[in-house]
């Protein structure tokens, strides 16, 4: 059997997510529906759509919510989806199949794109993000650290066959506990997967306001789960965008020479320069250079401020720095499969 377990906080598109799983071609399901201490009528509304609803008394969180909802799981597989997305195709028996021939795989995560009638905003950029940086596109593939991608705890599918290894973190007010739940299993042997069979729209509009509070997010997540997996001494991967430093943008501070100073900022910036090009210079394309010039110039102050002011420990901050000026060089060159 395969259980759905959907997390939700806030969401008013929430009774088009539900319809979306019943239209599954499941024989086999049961619904999960975590209320985190929501304020709306949420449990009104899926009441007779679900098998099973949790209550939460005080909002725990994303990664607490489905922590939680996995605990009163029994299925063989589970169903991990965000309440502000809607399911467009799932092919559970190609699913089951690549679990069944990859004995140590532990989670399989799809992709999600803006649904054009909420016009996506901001969102329309990000999804060109997760084409083209982190390589969700057509093509399906195993995630470990020589290719690595981002595994999405909001659109997924896990083997509950590895229940105890099922603890997703604590979410602290910043992105990024999605990937280190990532990290910790593949440091422990397991594997992931990407399989674009698993297909999803984002039912949200991402205004400018909304896009830059991501940002801030999304920087303060990466330097937090880079200093987390050096505390935990796990292997860490290089990722344009995620495990990366914007090196040669900081070099181009301090060169007068405007010709380098040029080119330091498009090497810096090449993946996404690429896309642009790829683009067509549409809108999207655009705002994506724009959210990535700015993601990194506040990644900048982020690392100086844990280098200096944190109290993080001398060693951590050195193999901080490492990681930053290694990755800042590499992610690029392995975007470009050059290594």
């Amino acid at each position: 059997r395969v259980d759905i377990i959907i997390n939700k906080y806030r969401s008013e598109v929430l009774p088009l997510c539900v319809q979306s799983v019943k239209n599954l071609r499941i024989k086999d399901f049961e619904i999960i529906f975590i209320d985190d201490n929501s304020s709306d009528n949420s449990v009104d509304i899926v009441r007779n759509n679900v098998n099973l609803i949790i209550l939460n008394k005080k909002n725990k969180g994303i990664g607490l919510s489905r922590n939680l909802g996995l605990t009163r799981a029994t299925g063989d597989l589970v169903v991990v989806l965000d309440s502000d997305l809607k399911i467009l195709r799932f092919n559970l028996k190609k699913i089951k199949n690549l679990f069944i021939n990859n004995r140590k795989l532990i989670g399989i995560t799809g992709t999600y794109y803006s649904d054009p009638v909420y016009d996506g905003g901001w969102n329309k950029a990000l999804d060109l993000r997760r084409k083209y940086l982190y390589k969700k596109s057509d093509k399906s593939f195993f995630i470990n650290f020589s290719e690595f991608s981002t595994f999405s705890g909001g659109l997924c599918v896990l083997n509950r066959g590895f229940a105890k290894e099922l603890l997703f973190e604590k979410e602290n007010n910043h992105s990024g506990e999605d990937i280190l739940f990532e990290l910790n299993l593949l440091n422990k042997g397991f594997s992931f997967a990407y399989e674009p069979s698993f297909i999803a729209v984002h039912m949200h509009y991402r205004s400018s306001i909304g896009a830059f509070r991501k940002l801030l997010s999304e920087v303060k997540g990466t330097n937090w789960m880079l200093l987390e997996a050096i505390d935990r001494k796990i292997e860490i991967p290089s990722l344009e965008q995620v495990f990366s430093f914007p090196i040669f943008l900081c070099i181009s501070f301090f060169i007068n020479n405007l010709f380098i100073k040029y080119l330091l900022w498009g090497i810096e910036f090449s993946p996404v320069l690429y896309i642009l090009v790829r683009e067509k210079f549409s809108m999207p394309s655009i705002q994506l250079l724009v959210y990535c010039f700015v993601f990194d110039f506040y990644k900048i102050i982020y690392c100086l401020q844990i280098l200096f002011i944190s109290k993080t420990s001398l060693k951590s901050r050195a193999y901080f720095v490492y990681h930053l000026l290694y990755s800042g060089v590499f992610s690029k060159l392995r975007y470009f499969k050059i290594l």
